[in-house]
């Protein structure tokens, strides 16, 4: 749009025309040949045609100006200072990293503007360096009239860049000055995070804190409020480890007392939330809301990781009650490894659901995965034979769901199996869709939900057809193949088999017989005999002995 050529300033001929200044190109060419304007350049070879802004009638450098709002010789002014203004990647990390004395890090606000104050002051800075150096060259060292012209452009710049310096040409040499000899720090606001301009104090915030976890769960406000009380004397408080009576004596500055407003309670509080909420709520509440995830990478191969949990099926049982059930799941693979039903939960429930993983893995002839992970409740008395079996066992927090990959699966089998066929569901879930229709009916006892039952047989033939439905489906994440085709064709190389004694000993039945005739022993009504004649000699002369032993699928 504007330029210099040979230190005289041009207007591009494209523009005007395109501006509407003058109308078409015939039109500047006829002026041209009139006399009327001087050509600066020709156009051509990636140039463009310029004339020459000092050759144009007062009319059309009227339109010019108001076109670009100023002056060509201003505007092209501001452009070339433009130039100075870069990006500062030292000013960013900066910024980024700055820590207040409160412990805070600066704000997404307050970044932006000290970086934008940063990048406009470097420009500044150089600006006058080169103007003195140029001067100096020419013989003339003064710098005259260059803050004035600074501060005007800075000025224009504001709304553009969204910088804060000072508009007075004084205070914008004085800014300048500061930050040249102390860098990014001179940009930091002595309004924030300043320890010298906080009323906070580690007895105040532990009163705080006290007044806000009490039995009754006070409000923000109520905090307030109280400790307004304490301060007039129209309450005692006491140190709970100490038992020693607090005064509001202890809480004076400068004879005076420690006032506070409500955005100071509220400050003092989101700093210790975690603390508080740990002390206002149960276990449950507080890892949940605080305590952190964790990160989990997924196995590539089968085998490589089982996740167990328990769950009550939505369904009702004739009886009013649910069924339990307890899911043993292949992460790899997503598949339902092994599965076990009962009307209550105990550790039968979760010895069955072993007992049918081991079933699954001989059927399919594959080793001993490689680790399990289950959490203490039910579990806790198998320590010693999951440890016996699996070369890694992990236990997980009770009561944090969140860390079992065990319920994100149960997640997407309730939603997307279980959900074809029972009203599954919560009633507070976000998505409607997730929210069960409940049907009321009246009776002599009020208005009561209406629930399809079931008896615990049919229930659970249902279960093990889903079940089945589901191991056969799609893979989430392998084109192709299904659950149990990625079960059994990618399983964990390292995952060897152990000897059915071992297994049947740690998880099978247990019968007590004997030996019958020195050959053979009776179990569920089956003959067994022993391995070898050598076997007899760790046999006692009673004969008595103990056999472990787990049917299979039949």
């Amino acid at each position: 749009m504007i330029e210099y050529h040979n230190d005289i300033l041009g207007i591009e001929v494209d523009w005007i025309v395109e501006s509407q200044i003058v109308r078409t190109y015939n039109t500047l060419k006829s002026d041209i040949q009139r006399g009327k304007l001087r050509r600066l350049r020709v156009g051509g070879n990636g140039r463009k045609a310029l004339v020459e802004y000092d050759s144009m009638d007062a009319a059309l450098k009227q339109k010019v100006e108001e076109k670009i709002g100023r002056s060509p010789y201003e505007f092209e002014r501001y452009g070339y200072f433009k130039k100075y203004i870069v990006d500062d990647a030292e000013a960013r990390t900066f910024f980024s990293h700055y820590v207040l004395d409160d412990g805070r890090y600066l704000t997404d606000k307050n970044r932006l503007e000290y970086y934008t104050n940063a990048i406009v002051l470097n420009a500044v800075v150089q600006f006058v360096k080169d103007v003195k150096e140029l001067r100096s060259s020419k013989g003339n060292p003064g710098r005259g009239g260059v803050w004035k012209n600074l501060s005007k452009i800075v000025n224009e710049l504001a709304s553009e860049y969204r910088h804060t310096l000072p508009a007075r040409e004084g205070s914008l040499r004085n800014k300048a000055t500061d930050y040249a000899k102390n860098s990014y720090e001179s940009l930091i606001s002595g309004k924030i995070g300043s320890k010298n301009a906080q009323k906070r104090n580690e007895d105040l915030d532990s009163l705080i804190l006290s007044l806000y976890v009490t039995e009754s769960k006070p409000f923000e406000e109520d905090v307030w409020h109280a400790y307004n009380r304490f301060l007039a004397g129209d309450t005692e408080l006491y140190d709970k480890e100490t038992g020693e009576l607090i005064t509001p004596e202890q809480f004076k500055r400068n004879g005076e007392p420690l006032t506070v407003s409500i955005s100071t309670v509220r400050n003092i509080l989101n700093e210790y939330r975690a603390d508080a909420d740990k002390m206002r709520n149960d276990y449950l509440y507080y890892n949940g809301k605080h305590r952190p995830h964790h990160h989990r990478k997924s196995p590539e191969y089968s085998l490589s990781k089982l996740s167990l949990d328990d769950r009550d099926l939505p369904p009702l049982l004739t009886n009013g009650g649910k069924v339990k059930a307890y899911f043993v799941w292949d992460v790899a693979s997503e598949l339902i490894v092994g599965y076990a039903f009962s009307t209550e939960k105990n550790q039968a429930l979760f010895v069955e659901s072993i007992q049918s993983s081991f079933r699954t893995l001989v059927k399919h002839g594959l080793g001993m995965p490689m680790e399990v992970e289950v959490e203490h409740h039910l579990v806790k008395e198998f320590k010693t034979e999951l440890e016996t079996l699996f070369p890694f066992v992990r236990w997980s927090a009770p009561g944090n769901a969140q860390e079992k990959r065990a319920e994100n699966f149960n997640k997407k089998f309730k939603y997307q199996y279980e959900k074809k066929l029972f009203p599954t569901g919560r009633f507070y879930a976000k998505m409607e869709a997730n929210r069960p229709k409940v049907t009321k009916i009246w009776d002599k006892e009020g208005m009561q939900e209406k629930h399809k039952r079931y008896t615990f047989k049919e229930l659970t033939e249902i279960y093990v057809r889903l079940i089945e439905e589901y191991n056969n489906d799609a893979h989430s994440a392998i084109p192709g193949k299904t659950r149990l085709q990625v079960f059994t064709e990618h399983a964990n190389p390292n995952a060897k088999s152990l000897p059915m004694p071992i297994i049947s000993k740690s998880f099978g039945f247990r019968t007590e017989t004997s030996l019958r005739r020195n050959q053979y022993v009776r179990v569920q009504y089956n003959n067994y005999m022993l391995p070898s004649p050598a076997m007899l000699d760790r046999i006692n002369q009673t004969k008595e002995l103990t056999a472990y032993w787990l049917p299979n699928a039949d």
